[in-house]
């Protein structure tokens, strides 16, 4: 009986071993699915440069805005043009009133003072009489036959005009990418400083509280203890800073991008840009004669020339001439009698005097057209100055740049030597801790220099219309 209740002591026990093991198996397989599954929860997903600028595209308010301008430019293009075609009416009409006396020579066809004309109708009774319950029709056509080339130069301009709203898009569409482009780079760069003030202010914080304790006094000294505590207030200021610069940066991005997300900024990889720098004396020709905006100043004066152009035939003895024409039907309502009539015209319209108003837009038109002139050279003259300030900005923040890299690298060789010392205790912490925020700050330094680079870079491509050769790299590593 001993024997036997031993034997079925030891199948108990192993029956609760097996039932103990299946337990922690199960819950080690639920534990392994449900970190699976939170891996993909977590997992960010990846955004390219490329996806940022589509989305500008499609999206950005400004962009939308010129294109409704060129859209006007167009229709005002279709306006100019009309002075090209004649113009139709058709005009329907119900007459009532007393009869009364007409005669082929009641209207004046020569159109009134100051025109002279040809005019011709159909034949009748010099004297008729208009019934005065009728109903009447008319169809007439007017046709400008010499506007003193008004019409052309404003076609010209129309055509200018859309020229130049297609420029101004292009120059929008360049800026805000490089805009973009800026942004990005300044983002994530101020990201990857955050982390280093976040790691500094961790162990900063632990040896702040350590420092304020009463039997910690005597072993960190007052003035250790002030020490310290004035390091972790300065990384407080600097991440608070760094913080407020990233906020920033997500609400520029929200204005370029109306539907931006601060998660699209987590998944886009590592950014950086490569540019072939062309010389100073190749970038300022073609700045000069061939970018965006010296084109765009040449239609200027282009369109004030051809104003100018207009205004000097406006003169007394240059006339405009048109032809106008009409058929009109009338039916009486009493005797339904109808009848017909038909009458053109050729006149030349003389300006004898308008009150020196024509004097006066030549006078504007040559103003303008030569202000114009100077304009364009002033404004270029002006952008070969600032083209040159962004080649000196390159070469002064690309040394600035390998003058705070160095420093960089010496400081993180000494924090790894640091972590290296265990016999320090305490110490070696504090030292990394203060060795961690002069890193940050540098890294600020170094970002700053780096930032005027970019700018100095994207600018002198932007303005000689080499965006599209900035090269933007893409990397997973950061």
């Amino acid at each position: 009986m001993y024997h036997f209740n031993l034997l079925k002591k030891i199948i108990n026990y192993f029956i609760a071993f097996i039932f103990v093991k299946v337990l922690i198996l199960s819950n080690h397989n639920c534990l392994a699915s449900d970190s699976k599954k939170t891996n993909k929860l977590k997992r960010v997903p990846s955004y390219s440069f490329k996806f940022f600028h589509d989305q500008l595209l499609l999206t950005n308010d400004e962009l939308k805005m010129k294109k409704r301008d060129q859209i006007l430019a167009e229709e005002n293009l279709t306006v100019s043009k009309s002075g090209h075609y004649p113009k139709l009416d058709l005009k329907v009409g119900v007459n009532g009133g007393s009869e009364q006396e007409a005669s082929s020579s009641s209207v004046d066809p020569s159109g009134g003072a100051g025109k002279m004309g040809l005019s011709g109708g159909s034949e009748g009774t010099s004297n008729y009489k208009v019934n005065s319950d009728s109903i009447s029709g008319s169809f007439g056509l007017t046709y400008n036959i010499f506007s003193r080339f008004a019409t052309q130069n404003s076609v010209l301009n129309a055509r200018n005009g859309v020229n130049q709203k297609l420029l101004e898009r292009d120059i929008l569409l360049d800026r805000k990418k490089k805009e973009l482009i800026h942004i990005l780079l300044e983002m994530q760069a101020l990201i990857k400083v955050k982390k280093v003030l976040l790691r500094a202010e961790n162990l900063l914080e632990r040896l702040a509280l350590k420092s304020r304790n009463k039997t910690r006094k005597l072993f960190f000294g007052s003035s250790r203890g002030l020490k310290i505590d004035k390091k972790y207030k300065e990384i407080l200021f600097q991440k608070a800073k760094v913080t407020e610069y990233i906020h920033t940066g997500h609400l520029a991005l929200r204005n370029l991008i109306p539907h931006y997300k601060q998660n699209w900024l987590n998944g886009l990889r590592t950014l950086s840009i490569t540019y072939k720098l062309p010389s100073f004396d190749y970038a300022s020709k073609k700045y000069l004669k061939r970018s965006k905006k010296s084109k765009n100043l040449s239609l200027d004066i282009q369109n004030y020339k051809n104003i100018h152009n207009t205004t000097t035939w406006e003169r007394a003895w240059i006339p405009l001439a048109f032809l106008s024409a009409s058929q009109t039907t009338t039916q009486s309502l009493k005797t339904k009698e109808v009848s017909n009539g038909w009458s053109a015209s050729l006149v030349f319209q003389f300006n004898l005097f308008d009150g020196f108003y024509s004097s006066a837009r030549r006078s504007q038109a040559f103003n303008m057209y030569k202000i114009s002139k100077i304009k364009k050279r002033d404004q270029l003259s002006k952008g070969i100055v600032l083209l040159r300030k962004d080649y000196a900005q390159i070469k002064t923040s690309l040394q600035k740049k390998i003058f705070i890299q160095s420093i960089i690298r010496e400081k993180r060789f000494k924090i790894k030597n640091l972590k290296r010392i265990r016999e320090r205790g305490v110490s070696t912490k504090t030292e990394e801790s203060f060795m961690l925020l002069e890193l940050a700050k540098k890294e600020l330094d170094k970002r700053e220099a780096q930032k005027d680079y970019e700018i100095a870079l994207l600018n002198i491509a932007t303005n000689i219309d080499e965006l599209n050769k900035v090269k933007i790299n893409e990397s997973t590593t950061p």
